[in-house]
């Protein structure tokens, strides 16, 4: 699982160093430790699957849907990696998104 979540992970991280590269201003909510030409926004202190067992690993989800909850009106558009849980708040949000749908990771 490991591999595929790296190629998936290269791949997101191609797409906003390409995004970056042509002059869009993106932002990326994700881990304090990632390495992005974006603006980061850190949202939890370290990548899950490098860090410490969570009791629930829900609780870093719930700190990225606040963080982007609290700043919607600051985009032009958004663009979901985490499946389906931003959909309710995003619908709501008056802003154009997209949602990339890839399942959890984290299981066989």
């Amino acid at each position: 699982m490991e591999s595929v979540a790296s190629e998936l992970q290269a791949r997101g991280a191609a797409a906003v160093t390409l995004l970056v590269e042509l002059g869009h201003d993106v932002t990326l909510f994700a881990s304090g430790d990632s390495r992005t030409r974006a603006t980061l926004f850190p949202v939890w202190p370290k990548a899950l699957r490098l860090g410490p067992p969570l009791s629930d690993p829900n609780a870093a989800l719930a700190a990225q849907l606040e963080a982007v909850s609290n700043c919607t009106n600051q985009f032009d558009v958004i663009h979901a990696h985490i499946d389906w849980l931003h959909l309710p708040m995003l619908s709501r949000a008056g802003v154009p998104f997209m949602t990339t749908m890839h399942g959890r990771l984290d299981l066989p």
